[in-house]
Formats: C-alpha cells, structure tokens, sequence
C-alpha cells in the first residue's frame, strides 16, 4: 500500500486533521466558490486530501510476456466484472485481463469476416456486460457477449441525418464511447463538421440523436487529405486538418451511474452535468480564472511539442490527426505522425488563454475527478474530487494520484504508460481510501 503525498501537503496536516478546515496550501490558484446541488456556495481554498493505493498488476514493456506485447494501445477499458480490456490498433487485437493480472484471453480476430477486425478504434463496455467495439473499417459497431463471443453488427451510416440539434452528420474516427443506461452509447470528440461539438446518443441499430451541441472556438479548417505512402503500398493515410489554436477548450464528457451526463467545453472551472434530456441539472464551478497565454506560456509549449513523439496510430495532435488503415508498420506510422507534429509545429497557433481544466472523469463511485491545467501550460495541476451532486471533497496535489486512462469497480485505475526502451505498460492500481494527510481516511 502506498499514500501519495507531498512536502506541500503535509505542511498542511494539522488544519486537516483537528478541523477539517479548507485551507490553500501553497497553491497558485486561490479562491474558490464551489456550489453544491443545492446552490450553496462552498468554502474558499483547497482541501488537500492524500490517497492510499495499492499495486494490483502491470502488463507489457520490453520484458512482458509476448501476449502483451502492445504496439498501439488507443482504447482500454474495465467492464462490470472488473476485467481490463486492452485494444491495440496496429495489431487488431483485443485483450481480455482477468482482475488479478493472472489470466487472459483474446475477444476475435484480425480479418474480413463477421464480427473479425478490420480498423477497431475504440472501445465501451457496456451495463449488461456486452463489450461494444467501433471498427471503421466495417463502419460498424460489433457487439461482443460477456463471454466474449460476437454477438452482432450494428453498422452506422456516416451520411445519414442526425436527428436533434446537430447541425450536420458528424464522422466516428475520433470519437470516444462511453455506455449509458439502456444499452445506447454516447459519442464525443473527432471530427465535425457545422458550428460546435456534438455530443450524441447512439441507440444501436435505431438512431444517432444529439444531446447538446458543446461550445468551440472558431477554426481554421483545412483540406482533408488521403494517399498511400510509397514505403508501405498496402496503408491507406487519412488527414483531416482542423486547426484548432493551442488551449482551444477542451471537450470532455462522461457518465454518472443514473445515466446523467457531465460535460466540460468552458475555459472556466464549469462543469455542467446534463439530464438524458440534455436539460442541465447541475453546474459545477469554482472561481478560478483563466490565466492569459504569455510568451513563456507559448515557448513552453513549443519545446514540449519538439520533445514529443509518439508511435501509436490514430494520434491527436493540435492540428492534425492521422488514421491508418490496412497493413501498416510501426516504424512507418512513427514516421508518418512524426510529420503530422512537425506540420503542426509550423502551423501553431494559440488562444488567447489557457482553459482552467486539463481533463474530467467519473470513477466508478460517481465521484468526478477534475484536472485542473498546470500554470506553465504543460505540467500536470492539482485534482479536484466532487461527489456526483457536486459536493467538492477535497484536492489532490499536482505529484499526486492523477485521472487514470480507465476507471474500473471496486477503486480499479488502469494506465497506459511507456517503460525506458519506450514499450507500452498497461498499469493497474486500486484505489483503497482518500485521506487527510496524517489523519483519517474517507
């Protein structure tokens, strides 16, 4: 069992532990007015609170069994029994990890057949234990069973009208999943293609419906491309460039266990949490301002992009995004989105200021984890943690426990990490408690 703390954080333990008392802990973001489900506002300053972990398995790096030996890990998640499931892209593969590390097995095949992969992008573990698949390459969901036997093919018409508020058909490359109740998916991010950022309902095999149209700054859109590398003849390179400036708002979006959905599209602290309806609910805020992007701020930025390369396929960068299809290489799809970044760093351009929230994600008690952004633009800030009424239970320091790549039942965290020969690890921890540090645990 471990407890992440930091120098900071036990320089506060005494207010915390006698008092529980809010206190601001050497944090440059000062004053907060939180408001709870009933409107009342919450305490100003920061609640540092610890957490207490334990190591449950790693999978993978350059010393991993060969079953593990990941290329492109682009989705994981945990389904309702707590096994992780691994999608690897570049390999059109689909791991199944038991709860303890300590057996697997693999959910379908590479191929062209019935419910065979052909470019799975993304992954949702659905309520009733089914896995759901989106494969762009049979422009289909496939449906898989507990067991993980392949139950049927929903295909999704890219062109078909979506009803609701969207103001135009929006593609699924890009776009990430998560389960609601009833069996439907909601659908967030990638690509549009009118005004704001669509967040849709999928009902498999029904209909596309859009439950609210999130706020985005203007772009600068240019050409979709789409070519076949000479080094590989048989991969298939799609560009579509949307340039969108450096700490444009973020789009995150997940789901509460009663079906609500929270959404962050603000440059403020605002998280709005939505009815099935898209009706909002609730609001979630703290008064944190935006800080303007300064020419530190933009330098910063600019030498963490020169030192960031990365080798999985389906790659966001600011300015482009690079999907393969077919048979693809990992050193030619390294080469091809080591010139998607270099394109980007051409064309960088920033916003005006820099989105208080890095990223949200509601863990499998319904608390909602925010991440608020560093104050040099790149580094990692501190987390709040909220109850799903949106009562704020305290903060974990910037060096402590971060939003994992996945949630999972009884305080699972999954992830995705790079060892030092830059192989993927898949890492999993359980989160035992939260603390104050040096008193009593929640």
């Amino acid at each position: 069992m471990m407890i992440i703390a930091t120098n900071r954080t036990k320089a506060c333990v005494a207010g915390l532990v006698f008092a529980f008392s809010p206190i601001a802990c050497g944090n440059d973001n000062h004053g907060i007015g939180s408001r709870d489900v009933d409107g009342n506002p919450q305490a100003d300053g920061d609640i540092v609170i610890a957490s207490a972990i334990e190591d449950v398995f790693s999978i993978g790096g350059a010393g991993g069994e060969a079953w593990a030996s990941f290329v492109a890990v682009t989705d994981i998640v945990f389904d309702t029994t707590g096994h992780l499931v691994v999608l690897d892209n570049l390999q059109r593969r689909i791991v199944v990890v038991a709860p303890d590390g300590g057996t697997h097995h693999e959910i379908s095949r590479s191929g062209e057949g019935p419910g065979e992969l052909r470019f799975p992008l993304a992954l949702t573990a659905m309520r009733d234990g089914r896995l759901g698949v989106y494969d762009d390459g049979h422009k289909s969901f496939l449906v898989f069973g507990p067991g993980g036997d392949f139950s049927e093919r929903f295909p999704v018409d890219q062109e078909a009208p979506i009803i609701g508020r969207s103001p135009s058909p929006t593609s699924l490359i890009g776009k990430k999943f998560r389960a609601l109740p009833g069996g439907r998916i909601l659908a967030f991010g990638g690509f549009g293609t009118g005004p704001g950022r669509p967040v849709e309902i999928i009902d498999l095999g029904v209909a596309r419906d859009t439950l609210v149209v999130a706020w985005d700054l203007a772009t600068k859109a240019g050409p979709d491309t789409q070519g076949v590398l000479p080094s590989a003849t048989d991969m298939t390179v799609l560009g579509h460039n949307v340039r969108r400036p450096h700490f444009s708002p973020p789009l995150l979006v997940d789901v509460l266990s009663d079906g609500r959905v929270a959404v962050v599209d603000s440059v403020g602290y605002r998280i709005k949490v939505l009815s099935a309806r898209g009706t909002t609910t609730n609001v979630i805020e703290r008064s944190i301002a935006p800080r303007d992007v300064t020419s530190a701020i933009r330098q910063s930025v600019r030498n963490a992009k020169e030192g960031k390369l990365t080798e999985n396929a389906g790659v966001t960068t600011d300015g482009v995004t690079v999907m393969a299809s077919g048979g693809a290489s990992p050193d030619v799809v390294q080469a091809l989105v080591r010139h998607a970044f270099e394109s980007d760093l051409q064309d960088l351009t920033f916003a005006e200021q820099v989105p208080v929230i890095d990223a949200m994600a509601i863990d499998s008690e319904d608390r909602i984890w925010v991440a608020r952004t560093g104050s040099d633009g790149v580094a990692d800030g501190p987390t709040d943690i909220f109850s799903s009424s949106g009562e704020y239970l305290g903060t974990l320091p910037a060096t402590g426990l971060r939003i994992p790549t996945a949630f999972g039942p009884e305080g699972l965290m999954a992830y995705v990490e790079k060892d030092n020969f830059d192989a993927v690890i898949v890492r999993v921890i359980r989160l035992l408690r939260f603390e104050t540090p040096g008193g009593s645990g929640a």
